[in-house]
């Protein structure tokens, strides 16, 4: 089990979130405990239709002293080993042209502090991308800023983490950066889902995962109870891959291939 470095996080309720972690790895754990710590009924809802409990937190920041995600892949977040979710991620949020002139000209400015934006694709619908895009700045020290719409966690969140820390890695090598290139993600709004949180009680297990907020615990307990603890079979096909995904981290069988290298691998094919 990975040990978390947080250099510190505060939790301001409906008000905000801060953490400030090492790298990015850190920082996805952080995030998720966060959700662990939240009570207010404020910030919990009730989804009918789907029939699930959401936490959410807003105004989050997350401050990474690097760009990196050691130890971190997509199969610890329940996708496949094929690479369809970069692919998926790349084709939905870069413009591969756009990408490339906004590389050019922080190449071509670096001796200036001014900010330079990278909008994510407009999908042209409301109420928009989740992912509003990228800023990078060389001084007072050389830093990628992602800034998120709407964040879901924890699968998605940490897809999105592995996509900054490829483009961060595009930057360091195009740059020649001689320091680590700090990164930044801003987040408008973040979830969980009782369902969803089974994700990460997956990648913590053996150990325990507590959620302060009695009702939302309740609900996403009873289902893993049922479903992966006492093994009773899901009829929905997500919930079928997740239960698989369990039984393949319990018995040390998980394939983990797709982390920041692959990703940073896919973006130099096209950039």
């Amino acid at each position: 089990m990975r040990k978390t470095t947080v250099i510190a996080t505060k939790f301001y309720s409906k008000y905000g979130v801060t953490a400030v972690v090492d790298n990015l790895t850190d920082g996805w754990l952080s995030l998720n405990k966060t959700f662990t710590h939240v009570q207010s009924p404020d910030l919990m809802k009730w989804n009918t239709a789907k029939r699930e409990y959401y936490l959410s937190v807003r105004n989050v920041l997350l401050c990474s002293k690097t760009s990196l995600a050691p130890d971190f892949y997509l199969e610890d977040l329940g996708y496949s080993t094929n690479g369809g979710k970069i692919k998926n991620l790349m084709g939905k949020y870069l413009d591969v042209q756009a990408m490339r002139t906004w590389l050019e000209e922080i190449a071509r400015w670096q001796n200036r502090d001014t900010p330079y934006f990278l909008p994510a694709k407009d999908t042209g619908k409301l109420p928009g991308s989740c992912l509003i895009g990228f800023s990078f700045r060389l001084t007072p020290a050389p830093h990628l800023l992602m800034l998120s719409r709407a964040v879901e966690m924890p699968h998605k969140g940490g897809a999105d983490l592995l996509l900054m820390s490829g483009i961060a890695r595009i930057i360091e090598e195009r740059m020649a950066l001689s320091e680590p290139l700090g990164c930044t993600w801003m987040m408008d709004t973040a979830w969980v889902t009782s369902r969803t949180a089974r994700l990460f009680l997956i990648y913590q297990y053996p150990r325990e995962v507590r959620y302060k907020n009695e009702v939302f615990h309740k609900g996403m307990i009873e289902g893993w109870q049922k479903f992966f603890i006492d093994g009773q079979p899901l009829s929905f096909s997500t919930g079928r891959k997740m239960q698989q995904f369990f039984e393949q981290k319990k018995s040390g069988t998980l394939t983990r291939r797709m982390g920041a290298e692959q990703f940073y691998n896919k973006l130099k094919e096209v950039l």
